[in-house]
């Protein structure tokens, strides 16, 4: 007995699902190969979405400043601006 096994199969129901559904060794291994597919469009998918709404990282934000020294900041952060 596996601990992990009900892990497994609650991970894998979709692909063991459409395995279960199909006639034969080619019709499982062509829904493999979709299944795959699909799954490389999703995951490109989502990586480009994470891209599209970051905020600036700190060294976007420093980048603004030609000093070398970090810029003053008071309590909260913020950087005073000098005049």
């Amino acid at each position: 007995e596996f601990s992990w096994g009900m892990e497994f199969i609650k991970l894998n129901k979709e692909l063991l699902d459409i395995y279960a559904s199909c006639e034969n060794a080619d019709e499982v291994v062509q829904r493999q190969n979709e299944w795959l597919e699909k799954a490389e469009r999703d995951q490109k998918e989502a990586q480009a979405d994470k891209h599209l709404d970051l905020p600036p990282t700190d060294d976007d934000y420093y980048d603004d400043y030609d000093s070398e020294e970090e810029p003053e900041m008071d309590s909260f952060g913020n950087i005073i601006e000098k005049e």
